[in-house]
């Protein structure tokens, strides 16, 4: 069987191409230099992909036996927002996403024919805000709604998944502080390719998931970090916004959830008698998070679950 890849001269494109040679695939490289691709597959193909007009025509004969195509093209362009214009922003969207969805359309008919398989590419950028990071976040997060829309449009047939690339710029907070390296997200997109994940579809997967983690990790750390200086200014119990009291008596009840029924009723009892009046109460200080809020000014604090539920009325 054929695989095309689009990039096979870049750095993932050409690991890529390598992972599918060793595993008995024929390549096809695409890409605006026939020489460079050839360097990396057994044939290749002259396509300009930003060009997205003549994408169609230029790969107009596929082989029949076409079972995956990998689409490794794409840029990464990083700018503040003042220098951020709209031609920034249809650039990267043609070359990431509607390069993409041409290139997809001109395999479809082998595809289908043959049970095949398509990565794109995204970035981590994406599900995360990163300064300088609106072109391309914006570019990529077409990338993901793509996947989905036809992994949905070419199912049972044909499956659509990407793989999600980090982002340079937050390397160092990895808890391996390195770039992947390009084998990383080849080795990835060689899976995903492979009848091994002939059950997935729609997928956005990320070579680099433990970095997710860490960004995680930090908001929370910068989490905690508010509420030790919350907690040392304002008791526990006057935390939040809202002002409904039925919200706030399901968020305090949240804590206790699982509990036995003699807690539950102590949450309750203890929200009749703080609630209070609308001016100095806690109807109108709690908010919807308050299960969240709760839990982690009891850590804060050294407090207990128990100790929390207990404390004396408001004065």
């Amino acid at each position: 069987m054929t695989t095309l890849v689009c990039g096979a001269s870049g750095a993932i494109g050409s690991a890529l191409a390598g992972l599918l040679r060793a595993r008995g695939s024929t390549i096809v490289g695409a890409g605006r230099s026939v020489e460079q691709q050839l360097a990396h597959c057994d044939s290749a193909i002259a396509v300009d992909f930003a060009k997205v007009a003549e994408i169609g025509s230029a790969l107009a004969a596929l082989p029949k036996d076409l079972k995956g195509v990998a689409f490794c093209v794409g840029s990464a362009p990083m700018k503040p927002l003042r220098a951020t214009t709209p031609g920034d922003l249809t650039q990267a969207f043609d070359l990431n996403a509607v390069a993409a969805v041409e290139t997809i359309k001109a395999a479809a008919p082998a595809l289908k024919a043959n049970g095949g398989s398509v990565v794109l590419f995204s970035s981590i950028a994406v599900q995360h805000g990163f300064t300088n990071h609106a072109i391309i976040a914006a570019a990529k997060g077409a990338v993901e709604g793509i996947t989905k829309s036809l992994a949905a449009d070419l199912a049972p047939a044909v499956r659509v998944n990407s793989n999600e690339k980090i982002a340079n710029a937050i390397a160092s907070a990895h808890p391996i502080p390195r770039l992947g390296a390009p084998h990383d997200a080849a080795a990835l997109a060689d899976f995903l390719l492979s009848d091994q994940a002939s059950w997935i579809t729609g997928q956005s997967s990320a070579a680099t998931a433990a970095a997710r983690a860490s960004c995680v990790k930090k908001k929370r750390q910068g989490l905690s970090s508010r509420l030790t200086a919350s907690a040392h200014s304002n008791p526990p119990w006057s935390v939040g916004i809202s002002r409904s009291p039925r919200l706030c008596q399901q968020g305090f009840s949240g804590l206790a959830r699982g509990s036995a029924d003699s807690e539950d009723g102590r949450c309750q009892r203890f929200f009749e008698t703080h609630r209070g009046g609308s001016s100095g109460g806690i109807e109108a200080r709690w908010s919807l998070t308050l299960s969240l809020v709760a839990r982690e000014i009891a850590t804060v604090a050294g407090r207990s679950r128990e100790s929390l539920l207990s404390l004396p009325p408001s004065q």
